[in-house]
């Protein structure tokens, strides 16, 4: 077993195994090649569950190099928009700890927008590069990922995601010396990181990622996370807001989490939340994406104005920072919302708002009081085959923290 030895080739996406009696190529393209006729972001978790675990840890054995002084760092930050938005502190504290380094990110299609916000309006990034699924899961593309990431000569990767295989394996075969990312209990991806940071309940993920930038020496001012708004995102939301003739002190519903999800409160019950805010002389705005708008106009919302598919991304925070309060489930929305300055109404169940609630002084949580809630720690882990949990939820309890937010 001495005389075994592993030797990786990054450019080629090849290991070779000498075991004395000839070499042994395992070809990273031949672990995924059966995945070319797919798509789609159900096969890229399981191949991150099946595939990822073990590929983490033969790689990162064959990463390890001597560090050297940070001149390019790597951000891999696969999030969605919510955790994006949340890990803002974190990526000012970076750009300010590295002034002089090159920093760069990939990011998934789900959080480009914020990321290339934050390039654009705070120049957080140097350069970002989208990384779509079937770069990761077809062996032309990825390896072609592989080599420009090499190419790159990264001093440190960072990996923001908090379990998945995926990401870590985009940091290790970075070449980065110096690998920052979660140590997550189950998710055996600890064998990628040089610098593994516990990833600890019961804390809230601003936090978490904030753990990652401290773990490189880097001082951390843990505020509040901002939104990059901009002149048009604002003057988006002004000639909305005047063509359905809402001017100021108007509430926001957004009752929808993307897709329907245990996650949310019952539309009806949005619906009826709606229809006694307008019984009393409110103004009330409903938000959302175009798929969320044919759930949203199933119910009947009153003399709400519902603007879901409307706007942009940007467009939707000028909303809600022109808004006296948005109410929301745990979802994206809501630490928009937060980021520009608008207190919410926070209405969660499985989620567990010690890590995953509004960052606002003015915000109200009003929790489940089902005995199973909150059961999430990872975002996955329903107790319930389908949890009720939301249904607790009483309308006057809603309406009560509308009025005196």
């Amino acid at each position: 077993m001495r005389n075994i030895h592993f030797m990786q080739t990054y450019l080629r996406g090849s290991f070779f195994m000498d075991c004395g009696q000839g070499k042994l190529e395992l070809k990273l393209s031949h672990l995924i090649g059966f995945l070319m006729k797919y798509r789609g972001n159900r096969l890229l978790k399981f191949f991150d569950r099946y595939l990822g675990v073990p590929l983490v840890a033969a790689v990162s054995i064959c990463g390890r190099r001597r560090q050297r002084a940070v001149r390019k760092v790597l951000v891999v930050d696969l999030s969605v928009i919510g955790d994006t938005v949340l890990q803002e502190p974190a990526f000012r504290a970076l750009r300010k700890g590295f002034s002089k380094a090159e920093i760069d990110c990939i990011c998934a299609p789900e959080n480009a927008f914020l990321i290339r916000r934050y390039q654009k309006v705070w120049g957080y990034f140097d350069r970002v590069r989208v990384v779509e699924a079937r770069e990761l899961v077809m062996p032309q593309r990825f390896m072609h990922l592989v080599r420009w990431l090499r190419g790159s000569g990264y001093d440190v990767a960072i990996d923001f995601g908090q379990w998945t295989r995926v990401s870590a394996l985009l940091a290790v075969v970075s070449g980065a010396p110096m690998r920052v990312g979660f140590r997550t209990a189950g998710q055996l991806r600890t064998s990628a990181f040089t610098h593994p940071v516990k990833h600890r309940r019961n804390r809230h993920q601003r936090d978490a990622f904030c753990d990652l930038v401290e773990a490189l020496g880097v001082r951390v001012d843990r505020d509040l996370p901002r939104f990059p708004l901009v002149r048009e995102d604002h003057e988006e939301a002004a000639h909305l807001l005047r063509k359905i003739g809402v001017y100021d002190d108007f509430v926001v519903l957004h009752p929808c989490a993307g897709r329907p999800t245990p996650k949310e409160w019952p539309l009806q019950r949005y619906a009826e939340l709606s229809r006694r805010l307008c019984s009393l002389g409110k103004d009330v705005v409903v938000t959302g994406t175009n798929g969320d708008r044919k759930r949203i106009e199933e119910y009947d919302f009153g003399e709400a104005r519902i603007i879901a598919g409307e706007t942009s991304v940007g467009g939707v925070a000028a909303v809600f920072a022109a808004a006296r309060v948005v109410v929301c489930n745990d979802c994206g929305a809501m630490h928009i919302a937060c980021a520009a300055g608008t207190p919410v109404v926070a209405l969660c169940g499985p989620a567990n708002p010690r890590e995953w609630g509004p960052l606002h002084p003015e915000a109200v949580v009003i929790q489940s009081d089902a005995p199973c809630a909150p059961c999430l720690y990872l975002g996955f882990e329903f107790a319930c085959r389908h949890p009720t949990c939301m249904e607790t939820i009483a309308v006057h309890t809603v309406l009560r923290a509308c009025l005196f937010s």
